[in-house]
């Protein structure tokens, strides 16, 4: 499988300015064909007609900090010039009675420089439930 087999970017997100983006970058499941699995948030800058990684937040960096399967799901806005962007996080929840897992989501502004979570924004309703411009 070559490398853009593997990998997918499922969002890319540009500054005002278009110089700088950040890319939501997935990994294909080995295990299961049309299954995709969060890799990175990566931050690059533009420089003439090249693009040069400014900063990486992987998998295991979102991981690290919770005790269950954590990722970025989606990104809303990037503010380059702060090194901030308001992230989609899921999160799986404790077992139920059943053994039964659930995702959970919300939005967070996070510090794409330290690559951390800087403030809880809200929950969302549903996983694909966008965030309004005003928020």
């Amino acid at each position: 499988m070559t490398h853009l087999e593997r990998y997918r970017i499922f969002r890319a997100i540009y500054d005002e300015e278009g110089r700088d983006r950040l890319i939501l970058r997935f990994l294909r499941d080995r295990d299961a064909e049309n299954a995709w699995n969060f890799d990175a948030l990566i931050w690059e800058k533009q420089s003439g007609t090249e693009w040069h990684r400014v900063s990486e937040f992987s998998h295991d960096e979102v991981a690290a900090t919770f005790p269950r399967r954590r990722w970025i799901a989606d990104v809303a806005s990037f503010d380059s010039g702060r090194g901030r962007a308001i992230i989609k996080i899921g999160q799986e929840s404790e077992p139920d009675s059943r053994g039964c897992v659930f995702a959970r989501y919300s939005w967070w502004e996070c510090d794409v420089v330290k690559n951390h979570l800087v403030h809880f924004k809200r929950e969302c309703h549903y996983p694909s439930e966008p965030l309004a411009r005003d928020e």
